[in-house]
């Protein structure tokens, strides 16, 4: 699914499995939310035929951190921007990436960027795909129980329906190797992966399933 690396050395490059690929980038300010959205996704798609990059968790100590990122870009299929507007935008470091993957999509269009915010979608990515992630200022105030206790999922909320395509491509590319993706159980549910197998999680008639 990833298209030609921009500045790669082809005749050095190692073969890289295929898996569906997010990255996802955030100002400093942003770590918690980013934090949160990195275990969902990897509980959503699994990590066996996906991955989930944030770079706190791939970025290794004695080697340029610029260059580790744009080697992570290069095989990005989606390019997830986390928002919240608490971000200095003259010292946020996500303009740079923002940057470099626009370069990467002109020679292969076939992928995504997508920002997740929280008020406003950031100016630097406002003329791509955006969704709010709905949630209110008193809200950000509850304690973590309260605001675990007040969630719910709606079937046809976009970002529910944007992961519902990400969980497609990810069965596309585990069938593209030979494992047997389990059938879904209809429009209503939301899917958990553990490894390469996967179980379906009814929404009750109250959350729109």
């Amino acid at each position: 699914m990833s298209g030609p690396s921009i500045g790669a050395d082809l005749s050095v490059a190692k073969p890289v499995a295929r898996k569906f690929r997010v990255f996802i980038s955030y100002a400093s300010e942003d770590l918690a939310i980013a934090n949160a959205i990195d275990k969902c996704l990897t509980l959503a798609l699994g990590d066996v035929f996906a991955e989930i990059n944030i770079d706190k968790r791939f970025l290794q100590p004695g080697t340029d951190f610029k260059k580790q990122i744009q080697a992570k870009l290069e095989i990005t299929d989606v390019f997830l921007l986390v928002f919240t507007g608490a971000e200095k935008e003259s010292h946020s470091y996500t303009g740079w990436e923002v940057g470099y993957f626009d370069r990467i999509m002109e020679t292969s269009p076939g992928r995504m960027k997508v920002s997740f915010y929280v008020h406003k979608p950031p100016a630097i990515s406002a003329e791509d795909q955006g969704i709010s992630m709905d949630i209110s200022r008193d809200k950000l105030q509850l304690t973590l129980e309260k605001f675990e206790s007040e969630i719910s999922v709606l079937a046809d909320d976009p970002m529910c329906v944007l992961l519902g395509k990400w969980q497609d491509t990810v069965d596309e590319v585990s069938k593209s190797v030979g494992y047997v993706v389990a059938k879904k159980t209809g429009t209503g549910s939301c899917r958990l992966r553990e490894g390469p197998e996967e179980r379906d999680i009814p929404l009750s008639e109250n959350d729109g399933g």
